[in-house]
């Protein structure tokens, strides 16, 4: 039995949003998927992978345009998918951020699988989610808009002028492969197995150019607010719980990360940890606790994207790790304080 496989929303407002652009009929177009407004309005609306691959195909058609896939996902603007890009594009290094592609890709849709990176010798390998279906060919346009925006995506972590060494695509060859060489890059194969970008193993260790690793709904200043109250009089453990919030949105930080940043050994910084009474996996919980009471008093973020910021791949993990730590849940922590004030 095939998945049942959805996509947000996002992916069909980006189609309708260059037919608009191309003068091309938006409304008939998304009729003839089943898609309404309210289903464009949500941001977290999830449609079903045939609704999607229909719109596609109605506005290729209704534009002319056989290469609809590859322009809708060269327009693409990539900061809409919220934190998701915010996890991706400013991750300290290009291992890090295809790290986060994987461990949120839930922001994209569901059943699609984590897409997996392989590395042999002097290549890298990040295959597409593999969907299963009889016909690729039924699939190519959805399945090009995403290569170009994982090789846009890739531009940005490494530089525009990069190149992956080849790319390969599930489904046959259209006639007119010269805007694939043009948006993806020169070296092509299709008919394969998975569809796949191809890189040199070295670009994983490359640190990102331009990175901001302060794009989160608190300001710096917020955030050594937050953690004020962990850090007392101790500059140097501040420090560390500072380091500690600013790679939270990546996932659990390795202290093997983040002790060469403090100029220590990991053996060094786990004994400064000990002598003051602390184990390192409970600063990490204590930093997210401090920074989830903030997010959660500060700001109006939705429940999703303080999960993610915090560096949890789903919102039930974030749920479960709330009440965990003060007995209740996030949205409850939220509407208590909101009621008291």
């Amino acid at each position: 039995m095939r998945p049942n496989i959805r996509l947000n929303s996002s992916v069909a407002r980006a189609a309708l949003e260059f037919v608009a652009a191309a003068g091309g009929p938006t409304r008939s177009v998304r009729d003839e998927a089943g898609i309404t407004a309210a289903d464009l309005a949500n941001p977290r609306r999830l449609l079903d992978l045939d609704r999607v691959v229909t719109l596609f195909d109605a506005a290729a058609r209704e534009l002319g345009d056989d290469a609809l896939g590859l322009h809708a996902g060269a327009s693409f603007e990539l900061a809409t998918l919220g934190p998701f890009s915010y996890a991706v594009l400013n991750a300290p290094t290009v291992a890090v951020g295809l790290a986060n592609l994987a461990r949120y890709s839930a922001a994209l849709g569901q059943g699609l699988g984590t897409p997996p990176l392989e590395v042999h010798g002097e290549t890298a390998r990040l295959e597409m989610p593999r969907i299963a279906r009889a016909d690729a060919n039924a699939l190519r346009h959805i399945v090009e808009a995403g290569l170009v925006m994982l090789v846009r995506m890739m531009r940005r972590l490494r530089g525009p002028d990069w190149q992956p060494r080849d790319v390969s695509f599930q489904h046959e060859a259209p006639a007119d492969i010269r805007e694939h060489a043009v948006l993806i890059c020169p070296r092509l194969r299709f008919g394969c197995a998975v569809a796949s970008i191809r890189f040199e193993a070295r670009d994983l260790r490359a640190e990102v150019p331009g990175a901001d690793r302060h794009l989160l709904p608190i300001a710096e200043r917020q955030l050594q607010d937050a953690l004020e109250p962990t850090a007392g009089s101790d500059p140097w453990l501040r420090d560390v719980e500072m380091l500690v919030a600013s790679r939270v949105c990546d996932g659990h930080p390795a202290i093997r990360s983040l002790a060469p940043e403090l100029g220590l050994s990991v053996r060094t910084l786990q004994r400064r940890l000990e002598e003051r009474g602390i184990l390192y996996r409970d600063l990490v919980a204590s930093v997210r606790f401090q920074l989830a009471r903030g997010y959660l008093e500060e700001t109006s973020s939705d429940l999703e994207e303080i999960a993610f910021l915090l560096g949890y791949s789903e919102l039930s993990a974030f749920d479960h790790a709330f009440r965990r730590w003060t007995g209740q849940t996030p949205r409850g922590f939220r509407r208590k304080l909101r009621a008291e004030n």
